[in-house]
């Protein structure tokens, strides 16, 4: 395998539609992989040193697709599993949804990391208090020293209320494995009758 094989070769997944981010990841891993060969003497070092040159492909590269974006599932569509999962698991979905958490960070919630905010007209603004969250740690704390806080709606807020009372203190995890476990089995043994 040499440079010219080796661009062939990626020139042929391009043809097979994959796009710039997922052929990069198959030449990367085949490039580990002739490192490996290179390192138990299978090939020689003028080969793995070509490999290591090529390129990788760029977003600006001709005749090379990107990767389609997602878009976020809308409330709806999720609204639909919501009968499927047990209680806390429901509470969980609304709030990572509602809050625009990720699952990380709606996991990890403890009473202790919510913020109640009174508000001064309840009657003109419809609520008696905001409710902010700070997670204990979030997907980019070790890249900075600042906090995540994101706003839990109302709707975010009714999931939450039951099993905010549910909990003995405040340090303890609002959404808790057992439980879906248990409702999980219960369901079984329902079906099952």
């Amino acid at each position: 395998l040499d440079t010219v094989q080796f661009k062939r070769f990626r020139k042929t997944l391009i043809g097979q539609g994959k796009n710039r981010i997922r052929v990069n990841q198959i030449c990367t891993d085949l490039i580990t992989w002739m490192t490996w060969a290179y390192a138990e003497k299978k090939i020689t070092h003028r080969i793995d040193l070509e490999l290591r040159s090529v390129k990788r492909l760029k977003p600006e590269d001709h005749g090379v697709e990107e990767k389609v974006p997602k878009e976020p599932v809308k409330w709806n569509e999720a609204e639909l599993l919501l009968p499927f999962l047990a209680p806390n698991v429901r509470a969980m979905v609304t709030a990572q949804f509602w809050c625009g958490m990720r699952p990380g960070e709606v996991c990890i919630m403890r009473p202790m990391d919510l913020l109640r905010v009174p508000v001064e007209n309840p009657e003109k603004v419809g609520v008696e208090e905001l409710m902010y969250y700070v997670p204990s740690s979030h997907k980019n704390s070790r890249r900075t020293d600042k906090k995540l806080v994101k706003v839990v709606g109302w709707r975010a807020q009714d999931a939450l209320a039951p099993l905010l009372g549910q909990c003995e203190s405040d340090e303890e995890f609002v959404f808790k494995p057992k439980e879906a476990f248990s409702w999980a089995i219960e369901v079984e043994i329902q079906d099952r009758q």
